[in-house]
C-alpha cells in the first residue's frame, strides 16, 4: 500500500509541475513571441510524457481483475481484513483515477499549444475538429508524423501541429502553417509511415504525405513550401500507394468549409468580457485561498468555485454552495450547469472553448484548474440566452436538435 499511495502522490506531483510549466511557458510566449522550436520542445515533452502515461493505463488495466481477486482470496484465506482489502482496491481505482486525469491534463496542454499556433481563432480551430478516441500510436506510427513536424520546424519557417497530441484538432496528422510570413489558413497532412525492414535503431523512415487544398495562392504556397522543405516529391513508380479514399473525403470536406470559414464577412466574437474574466479571476482566487467562492458575474449567471483533489469537490462543501446559489432569485434547480469537468471531459467543447491555460486569470488559478485542484462551475438561469437575444433585437426559440433566432427583418 505505501508503495501504490506513493505512486499516486507522485501522479500529482507531476500533473501539479506539468500545469505550472505550461501556465508559465504561455505566459513568456505572450511576452517575446511563441516560435518553432518552442512548440517542437512542448510537443516532444508532451509526446514522452503521453506514451508512459498511456502505456501505465493499458498495464494497470489489464491486472486490475487478476489483482482484485488475489486481494480478495488472501482476505479469505484469513490473511488480511476485508477492511484492508477494500482499502487497497479503492487505492488501485484512486490510481487509475489519476492517471486518466494526467492523461486528460496532458491533451488540454497540447491544445492550448494548437490554439496559440492558430490565432486564438474558433473558425479556424472547430473545421479542423475529429474527435480522437483512440490512444497515440506506436512504432512508425508516431515516428512518422514526429519526424516531419521536428524537420519543419528545425527550418524556422512553420509551425506543425501533431494532432494526435491534441483533442481540439484530429483532421489528418500534422497541421501546418508558416512562422516566418503571414498566412490565411493552416493546411492538414495525412501521414503514411512504413519503417525498412522493421522499427529499430537504424532502419529506415519511409513516409507518403497526402494534403488537399484550394486553388487559392496562399494555400498552393504553403502546401509547397512546406514539401520542399521536408525534401518531398513525387511518390517513385513501383511504390504502392497508401491512400485511403475515406480519409482523402475527409480532408476535402474538412478544407472546403475551412475556406468557408476563413472567407466568410463577419466580425470575430471575443468571447467573454474583461469584466466578466475579472469576476471569474477573483472567484476562483478566492476559492485557492479561502475553499469556495461564489459571486453573481452577470445578469442569470453565477460562478462558482470549490478547492478540491483529483476534480471532486468535497460533497459537504459543494452542497452547501449550491444551496447559497439557488437561494438567488430566479436560481432554482431547472438551472443549466457547466463545469471544468465537463470541460475537460468532452473533447467537442476544446475546439469552441479557450483552453484554461489560455484564460486571462492569475497563473495559479490556471495550474490549479488544469490539475484538478480547483472545481469550477457556471451555473446560468433558463432564460439569460433568451433574455440576451432580446436585448439585441433578436427572437429565439429553442427546438429539440437546437435553436432558431429570428432578427428585426424576419430573418431566421
Amino acid at each position: 500500500m505505501r508503495r501504490l499511495k506513493a505512486e499516486i502522490d507522485d501522479i500529482r506531483e507531476q500533473s501539479r509541475s506539468s500545469a505550472q510549466l505550461t501556465c508559465a511557458l504561455v505566459d513568456l510566449a505572450w511576452r517575446r513571441g511563441f516560435r518553432p522550436a518552442d512548440l517542437q520542445a512542448a510537443q516532444t515533452g508532451l509526446r514522452k510524457d503521453l506514451l508512459y502515461v498511456e502505456s501505465r493505463l493499458r498495464t494497470v488495466r489489464g491486472r486490475s481483475k487478476d489483482v482484485q481477486r488475489r486481494l480478495w482470496a488472501r482476505a479469505k484465506g484469513g490473511h488480511g481484513s476485508r477492511d484492508a482489502v477494500r482499502e487497497h482496491v479503492e487505492a488501485l481505482a484512486e490510481r487509475e483515477r489519476v492517471l486518466v486525469l494526467r492523461r486528460l491534463l496532458l491533451r488540454q496542454i497540447a491544445d492550448a499549444f494548437a490554439w496559440l499556433v492558430l490565432r486564438q481563432d474558433a473558425r479556424l480551430i472547430l473545421p479542423l475538429h475529429r474527435e480522437q478516441t483512440h490512444q497515440l500510436p506506436r512504432a512508425e506510427g508516431l515516428g512518422g508524423p514526429a519526424e516531419i513536424a521536428r524537420q519543419a520546424m528545425n527550418s524556422g519557417k512553420f509551425f506543425v501541429i501533431e494532432n494526435d497530441l491534441t483533442r481540439c484538432v484530429g483532421l489528418g496528422d500534422l497541421t501546418v502553417v508558416f512562422a516566418d510570413r503571414a498566412w490565411t489558413r493552416p493546411l492538414s497532412f495525412e501521414v503514411k509511415s512504413s519503417a525498412r525492414p522493421e522499427w529499430k535503431v537504424g532502419g529506415e523512415l519511409h513516409v507518403q504525405l497526402y494534403a488537399v487544398h484550394s486553388d487559392d495562392p496562399a494555400d498552393v504556397e504553403l502546401s509547397a513550401e512546406f514539401e520542399r522543405t521536408i525534401g518531398g516529391g513525387p511518390i517513385p513508380v513501383g511504390e504502392p500507394l497508401k491512400e485511403r479514399p475515406e480519409q482523402t473525403a475527409e480532408l476535402l470536406s474538412g478544407a472546403q468549409l475551412l475556406v468557408a470559414a476563413s472567407s466568410a464577412a463577419g466580425q470575430r466574437l471575443p468571447g467573454p468580457s474583461p469584466r466578466t474574466w475579472k469576476a471569474l479571476g477573483n472567484v476562483l482566487s478566492r476559492a485557492l485561498a479561502d475553499g469556495a467562492c461564489y459571486d453573481l458575474a452577470e445578469r442569470g449567471v453565477v460562478f462558482t468555485a470549490i478547492r478540491c483533489v483529483d476534480d471532486r469537490a468535497p460533497e459537504a462543501v459543494s452542497t452547501d454552495l449550491f444551496e447559497k446559489v439557488r437561494d438567488l432569485p430566479g436560481f432554482g434547480p431547472e438551472c443549466k450547469i457547466a463545469t471544468s469537468v465537463d470541460l475537460r471531459r468532452n473533447d467537442e467543447w476544446s475546439a469552441l472553448v479557450l483552453p484554461i491555460a489560455l484564460w486571462p486569470v492569475s497563473r495559479d488559478v490556471r495550474a490549479a484548474l488544469l490539475c484538478g485542484e480547483l472545481y469550477l462551475a457556471c451555473v446560468v438561469r433558463p432564460d439569460a440566452w433568451r433574455d440576451a437575444m432580446k436585448a439585441e433585437g433578436l427572437e429565439l426559440t429553442e427546438e429539440r436538435e437546437g435553436w432558431t433566432v429570428t432578427g428585426r427583418s424576419k430573418a431566421r
